[in-house]
């Protein structure tokens, strides 16, 4: 069910986000790289047991595409995928979310824009000590800056957090405050 929902809200994202070149901007899809600051994820077995864990810093990859839907105003997806290890367990885990965003866009047509928005998304979270994968609620913030290369393209910047408030699976709840990323990426105007 968890699931129907989640592509349902990609569907309308996607479909929102191809209004064209109506307000100036069009579509822009990224790709973008960075890390993922130092964080303390909660681990809950039936609501009787909990304990900290402590994260080192991470790698971050991901692509996304916004779409203007208002003058200063769009609407987007991303998908990305991060790796990060605990201080106390062994190997690496893998984060994996999809979701949608809402920015805000200013600054002058062909100078430097910024994009202040939220972002919700689903979040799935493996290890190989977990019996099986943990989801959840991914919300964030980002703000974005965008310095224009072309008319084509442009840097982006972006400085963000990622959050779980609510996730796990079967066997353990794991949630976490917000912890703090970096990117940087390249972005086409389409």
């Amino acid at each position: 069910m968890r699931k129907h929902i989640l592509w349902s809200m990609v569907a309308a994202a996607l479909l929102v986000s191809f209004p064209g070149k109506g307000f100036g901007e069009g579509f822009l899809l990224g790709v973008k790289g960075g890390v993922l600051f130092p964080g303390t994820m909660t681990i809950s077995v039936e609501d009787v047991t909990e304990f900290d864990v402590d994260t080192e810093m991470g790698w971050m990859v991901g692509v996304k595409g916004d779409g203007m839907v208002a003058e200063r105003f769009s609407m987007g997806f991303f998908l990305q995928r991060i790796g990060v290890k605990a201080k106390d367990m062994e190997g690496e885990a893998a984060v994996t979310t999809i979701g949608g965003t809402l920015k805000g866009h200013f600054g002058q047509p062909d100078g430097v824009k910024f994009r202040p928005g939220l972002a919700i998304g689903y979040q799935m979270v493996s290890h190989e000590e977990f019996s099986e994968d943990t989801q959840g609620l991914d919300m964030g913030a980002v703000l974005e800056v965008a310095i224009p290369t072309s008319k084509a393209g442009a840097v982006d910047i972006e400085l963000g957090f990622i959050s779980q408030p609510v996730g796990g699976n079967d066997d353990f709840d794991l949630t976490f405050a917000p912890i703090l990323y970096l990117n940087v990426g390249y972005e086409f105007v389409l």
